[in-house]
């Protein structure tokens, strides 16, 4: 009786344990969806940077310190009031703006003179507070005027909770009370600067050699940016493409960074970390693959697009056709500002127009004839008051009547902006090419 009792009990655990290891078994074959990664933060934002979509957040509302991440505002507003070849002196007065231990800087040389491009080099790779007040007083002539444009250029981008007292990143720690802002609005703003050329290629950037000057020797910089040294992440999965770091005692641990895919997917996380320095690049690293790891499952989109093209009032005309092809890209750039040939301007308007016009020049295109020869082939009429009136707002207008009737047409039919294009003799760039083409197609 023992023994019957031994073996009937042998088999239900037999069988239990079948049953357990197959479920183990098939549940292993099931899709398995991660958990958001937990991180110690005051705040943070992941966002598709293409589409300016908010993906994931904690407390992106709450006003935080940026410490050393306003430097890209800074770096923002030098680049809108002077040319990257302007050359600035390194004063004693601008080295005694940068009067406390806590600041970051290199230590520059009073009288050493560089362009605007190295000190943005320093500013973004080393965080150097040297080169934040070199660029503020010789951009604008003081550092009171170039802070007045910072704030002026954050509320151009709709960055309602954000304020600046100082182009480094000062906080109340050092009584500056006036800078702060919000994990929002700062993934707005690197949304921003990286649509901006120049900052995207500094902050991708792992060091630089700035140059020898009459008062010091030439020295590379490094980026402190610890994902192009020692943090670890997945390149098969993603590439960090910039930003940039900070840290004060009331912001803590605060970085910016940017990662993009093979398939041209990038995504910005603006993280203000309350921990420390290993944790911040651990928290974000993880954000980062969760966030790629939900788009290869499925769980979310990103989108691709022209980063140049971000914050242009013509941006969602733009990626409409690209989306379906009928854009040529270099390296996810469309190059909106480039004058468009005779050649090129007719493979769009026959793409996105549906038109079969025939050019192979390499002439540039300018608004008269293109309203002559391609636009308007059959003599459209308009009344020679109207024509008149055209013309009186336009300059290079040309003689003949035909060709000025055309051209008032153009107008006419909205179909040109008379402020931007005035001139008849205007070069077309590829964004008026595919807004015009756009009309046309829409007519």
């Amino acid at each position: 009786m023992i023994r019957k009792t031994h073996q009937r009990t042998t088999k239900i655990t037999a069988i239990f344990f079948c049953l357990l290891l197959l479920s183990g078994f098939y549940t292993s074959l099931m899709p398995v969806s991660a958990a958001k990664p937990k991180v110690k933060a005051h705040s943070y934002l992941v966002m598709d940077a293409n589409s300016g979509k908010a993906l994931y957040s904690q407390n992106p509302g709450k006003r935080i310190y940026p410490a050393s991440t306003a430097k890209i505002m800074t770096a923002l507003v030098a680049l809108e009031n002077a040319k990257e070849t302007k050359k600035i002196k390194f004063t004693k007065q601008m080295k005694k703006q940068v009067n406390s231990a806590s600041i970051a800087h290199l230590g520059l040389k009073a009288g050493a003179t560089y362009q605007v491009r190295d000190y943005l080099h320093m500013l973004l790779l080393s965080s150097d507070a040297d080169s934040a007040y070199a660029l503020a007083v010789g951009s604008c002539g003081s550092t009171k005027k170039f802070v007045k444009k910072m704030n002026a250029k954050a509320k151009a981008l709709g960055m309602k909770s954000t304020s600046f007292d100082n182009p480094v990143g000062l906080d109340i720690g050092n009584n500056y009370k006036k800078t702060y802002t919000t994990a929002k609005d700062f993934a707005v703003m690197a949304r921003y600067a990286m649509s901006i050329s120049t900052i995207r290629e500094i902050v991708a950037t792992s060091s630089y050699k700035v140059p020898k000057t009459s008062k010091s020797k030439a020295f590379t910089i490094h980026s402190t940016n610890a994902f192009y040294s020692g943090a670890a992440y997945d390149d098969s999965l993603y590439e960090v493409i910039g930003m940039k770091t900070g840290f004060t005692s009331a912001a803590g641990y605060t970085f910016i960074g940017v990662a993009r895919d093979i398939e041209g997917h990038e995504v910005i996380c603006t993280f203000f970390g309350k921990s420390s320095s290993a944790r911040r690049y651990k928290d974000v690293k993880n954000l980062f693959n969760y966030t790629f790891q939900q788009y290869d499952k499925e769980k979310i989109n990103l989108s691709v697009g022209f980063w140049d093209t971000r914050f242009l009032a013509s941006e969602k005309v733009i990626q409409k056709y690209a989306k379906q092809g009928l854009l040529s890209t270099e390296e996810e750039r469309f190059y909106p500002k480039r004058n468009v040939t005779e050649a090129e301007f007719i493979e769009l308007i026959n793409g996105i127009g549906g038109m079969t016009l025939t050019a192979s020049s390499n002439k540039k295109m300018v608004t008269v004839q293109m309203a002559a020869d391609y636009i308007y082939r059959d003599d459209v009429m308009i009344a020679q008051k109207k024509v008149d009136a055209w013309m009186s707002k336009l300059s290079n207008v040309p003689a003949e009547d035909a060709a000025r009737n055309r051209l008032a047409a153009l107008y006419e039919h909205r179909l040109m902006d008379v402020k931007s294009c005035a001139d008849a003799g205007h070069k077309l760039t590829r964004e008026e090419a595919v807004l015009l083409a756009d009309k046309l197609a829409n007519q």
